[in-house]
Order: C-alpha cells, then structure tokens, then sequence
C-alpha cells in the first residue's frame, strides 16, 4: 500500500514536471 502511495506520487511528480517544462518552453518561444 505504501509503496503504490509513492509510485503514484512518483507519477504525478513526472507528469507535473512535463507540464511544468512545457509552460517554460511555451513562455521562452514568446519572450
């Protein structure tokens, strides 16, 4: 149980990070 609680953390924290990488890229193509 603890260990899915943090494969699922895991998985939120790559999905946040593609989408945080995302915003960077997108703000740095306007500037």
């Amino acid at each position: 149980m603890q260990r899915d609680q943090i494969t699922s953390n895991l998985n939120a924290l790559n999905i946040s990070d593609s989408e945080y990488k995302g915003l960077i890229e997108n703000t740095f193509l306007h500037l």
